[in-house]
């Protein structure tokens, strides 16, 4: 039996994240149904509680924190070591000890490490999964090195699926990316345009380079949504990420603002957020709403009188977020799957880039969807403009233009399949 691992560096936080996941899964069972796969993550009681369905069917998953932050040079492996120290429990692995174990076939001598070497080592295919890890902003590059390493050293095939890449700042980060192109024997991009830039720029071998889609294609889309509805919907997406937007969080909540309230008032429509970051409920643990959600509310506070919010409770799964981008008229996003859930479901998407890591991702999906009108700087002083025309047009002509989104999904979905068989087929080979 075909035994693989996937490999997600985020702490099941993004319902993005677990769109893809779904999203393999589904191809999987079409594809290869034997299979197991094994889920690579840093947060172990979120990602329980995230792949419950996936476990009952037989997947599994294993702990190794070493995957996230598995090494950090300096101050940055200083502070994780504290910040272990001080809660009882083993330091992350650092970055010598890290390299030399994942090209070796001995015993490390660190339990986390040890996680993750054993995990790589038994599987029959390694899949880096799909997102905007591959870059130098959340720390998740020296990870997927590490699992690349292990994995050639093993002799144990690897497929990245559905990346987008980039930023690279520093030669080290470049030569990483390099030599983990170089360990895939498929490396499929999730849009072109953006990431291609980077590739060429790290000097890594686009020849390896194919470019499909996002897996969460591979989810059966919404069925039909009993439009119209009496009042015009925007579903409406604010990120935040601090990693990479030069704004506070004031001034990016300003910007947004005026584009979602050009854009309601110029159908008059409302407006429904539609969260791509969610926290699964765990026992015992009282959190603070996602951002989001606290955005949503922000939004609503602030355009209070003018325009209607929505801000939905409770936990928002996909399976939501996909029904709310359906039954919208339009959307606006600066999420990336968000995004994607309106275009799958036959809704017109403007995207918003607040920052260029946004930007990145964005323009290259508009200009895979064949759309690049649909992206927009949100720093542009006719941003409130545009967003307004950009949603009157998307009423006036909203068969038209869902026919023709319907049409583009089927195509790029189709695309995505073939990556993943191609991918999967290692695992058969193996």
């Amino acid at each position: 039996m075909a035994r693989i691992l996937y490999v997600t560096g985020n702490s099941f936080n993004n319902l993005g994240d677990l769109a893809m996941i779904e999203g393999f899964l589904a191809e999987l069972r079409r594809t290869l149904p034997e299979a197991r796969v094994t889920f690579l993550g840093h947060d172990q009681r979120r990602l329980e509680t995230a792949l419950r369905e996936a476990l009952s069917q037989g997947h599994d998953w294993t702990w190794a924190p070493a995957v996230s932050v598995s090494a950090h040079d300096g101050w940055r492996y200083l502070l994780h070591w504290a910040h272990y120290r001080m809660r009882g429990r083993r330091p992350k692995v650092s970055w010598g000890r890290a390299a030399g174990a994942a090209a070796a076939s001995g015993c490390s001598g660190h339990p986390q490490l040890e996680r993750l070497l054993d995990a790589v080592r038994s599987s029959s295919l390694v899949v880096i999964g799909g997102g905007g890890v591959l870059n130098e902003l959340f720390g998740l590059l020296e990870g997927a090195w590490i699992v690349c390493r292990a994995a050639r050293s093993a002799g144990v095939p690897v497929a990245a699926l559905g990346q987008t890449v980039g930023p690279f700042h520093s030669e080290r980060s470049r030569r990483l990316f390099r030599e983990i192109v170089e360990a895939c024997e498929v490396f499929d991009l999730r849009e072109g345009a953006g990431s291609l830039r980077w590739i060429r720029e790290a000097g890594a071998d686009e020849g390896k380079v194919s470019v499909s889609g996002d897996q969460c294609l591979l989810l059966d889309p919404p069925g039909p949504t009993g439009r119209p509805s009496p009042e015009p919907r925007i579903a409406l997406n604010p990120r935040y990420l601090p990693e990479s937007n030069p704004r506070t969080l004031a001034e990016h909540l300003e910007a947004v603002a005026r584009v979602a309230e050009a854009a309601a008032l110029a159908i008059g429509g409302r407006i429904r957020i539609v969260p791509s970051l969610y926290r699964p409920p765990i026992p015992g643990v009282e959190e603070k709403p996602h951002m989001d959600r606290r955005l949503g509310l922000a939004l609503r506070e602030r355009l209070a009188g003018r325009v209607e919010v929505e801000v939905p409770e409770g936990t928002p799964t996909v399976a939501t977020a996909l029904r709310d981008c359906a039954e919208a008229d339009v959307a606006l996003s600066i999420a990336y799957h968000p995004i994607l859930f309106a275009l799958q479901s036959g809704t017109p998407c403007l995207m918003l880039c607040p920052d260029a890591y946004q930007a990145t991702k964005n323009v290259g999906l508009a200009e895979l969807w064949g759309m690049p009108e649909a992206a927009l700087d949100l720093s542009a002083p006719d941003a409130p403009e545009r967003a307004a025309d950009f949603a009157g047009r998307a009423v006036d002509r909203r068969q038209e233009l869902s026919a023709a989104l319907l049409a583009k999904a089927s195509e790029l979905r189709e695309r995505v399949r073939e990556s993943t068989i191609r991918a999967l087929r290692l695992a058969r080979a193996a």
